[in-house]
């Protein structure tokens, strides 16, 4: 055994550019291989996050398909008790003349309580504060960092706002400019920017609401927290999360009704996207494996001189094939921890390069494990015919090889 040991090493340096070139052909195929494991775990979080920033940590959503005012008082208890939270907020669309741009900005005015979205889809200050965003006297709103920059408005100015629709007119105070993360991501505000408007602020002048709900010409700020055309729903139970969103799909038949992650429409969003991405790993893997078919084919018969040596020294099938069969293991073993380092490279590497990617998380241990076993069963699988081949030959067989070989 020593012997063999020796002389795999001795081989293994005589071809130090082959060796080389094996030894990355199984890294780079190992290192593909991880990433279709980590492919689909990557991309759920992706759209799991997508679908979160709207509506945070919540199990349930809903919004209006039309004009239509919904409250809180309209859902049953037997559906309340269910609830975690419940939120309610007031979407106003809206646009506006941008005094930088000249041209109309649509804008999304959300009506809300800032406990609220601090509960839900939690917002990061960058200048002010929220502590008064809720005062019932006054009149605030919050912005995020794009909002502030696209219109020039700072903490402490009034702005203007206009909600023909709901029979509104009023100024308001930026409150907080806060970060483009979660409900106020730059993501969601690809249509338009999104503000959040103090919910009691909008109490004046808000008849367009009162007559809808049917309530009268007053209404008190207890009613209009349970007014909402937008609410998010925690459950206590997730597995009511079915039937609730059942149920509130048939009591609010002008709102579109949603669990906030579809688990089953989740997974077939993965699969529609992994299975062409997997395919074309494969194929280069697959790529990889003949190169070093190829390069052992070219490598192995560069020894057949030195195989009728050791034949005739009464080396054995068995030791030649074991010869070899090390060989490829050792390059299979190397090229899968070198696939570990640059997988671990880019889990750790590519948050910190670009943060945006909070996606990217940890992959299981034995994902890298996968990885090495690949590799290593790799460079056997594309050696073995070829390793065998040569390990069978006899002396006679072997010269004459060496003989055409030569020519």
């Amino acid at each position: 055994m020593q012997f063999i040991s020796k002389y795999t090493w001795s081989n293994i340096r005589a071809n130090k550019l082959r060796a080389i070139l094996l030894i990355s052909c199984i890294a780079f195929a190992s290192l593909l291989f991880f990433v279709s494991l980590v492919f689909p775990m990557y991309l759920r979080n992706y759209k799991e996050e997508t679908l979160r920033s709207y509506f945070g940590n919540s199990d349930i959503h809903m919004q209006a398909t039309s004009s239509t005012i919904a409250s809180m008082d309209d859902i049953p208890n037997s559906i309340q008790e269910a609830f975690e939270y419940a939120f309610g907020f007031l979407c106003l669309p809206y646009s506006r003349t941008s005094t930088t741009t000249g041209k109309d900005e649509p804008i999304t005015y959300i009506a809300a309580n800032i406990e609220d979205v601090q509960i839900f889809n939690p917002v990061k200050v960058i200048e002010g504060s929220l502590e008064d965003f809720d005062n019932s006297t006054g009149k605030k709103m919050i912005i995020t960092s794009s909002s502030a920059k696209k219109f020039g408005w700072k903490v402490g100015d009034e702005v203007l706002v206009v909600l023909s629709t709901y029979r509104f007119r009023g100024k308001f105070t930026v409150s907080a400019i806060v970060a483009n993360e979660g409900l106020l991501s730059e993501q969601n505000e690809a249509t338009g920017p999104i503000v959040l408007l103090s919910k009691n602020g909008i109490n004046e002048s808000i008849k367009s609401l009162i007559s809808r709900l049917g309530k009268g010409d007053e209404v008190s700020d207890e009613q209009l927290d349970s007014m909402f055309n937008m609410a998010v729903f925690k459950l206590k139970d997730d597995s009511k999360i079915t039937g609730i969103t059942n149920e509130l799909t048939y009591l609010f038949p002008d709102y579109k009704v949603a669990e906030t992650v579809n688990n089953k429409v989740l997974n077939q969003a993965v699969s529609y996207l992994n299975t062409p991405f997997r395919t074309c790993i494969y194929l280069v893997c697959l790529f990889c494996a003949l190169i070093i078919y190829l390069t052992c084919k070219l490598t192995f018969a560069e020894r057949v001189r030195q195989f009728a040596v050791l034949k005739s020294m009464g080396a054995t099938t068995k030791q030649l094939f074991l010869s070899l069969s090390l060989e490829s293991v050792f390059y299979g073993l190397l090229g899968g921890i070198i696939s570990i380092v640059l997988s671990l490279l880019q889990v750790y590497l590519l948050p910190v390069i670009a943060p945006q990617m909070t996606y990217i998380k940890p992959a299981p241990t034995y994902f890298y494990l996968l990885s090495v076993v690949f590799g290593v069963g790799l460079a056997i699988i594309s050696s073995f015919t070829q390793a065998i081949k040569n390990a069978r030959k006899s002396i006679k067989g072997t010269m004459l090889t060496k003989e055409k070989f030569t020519k």
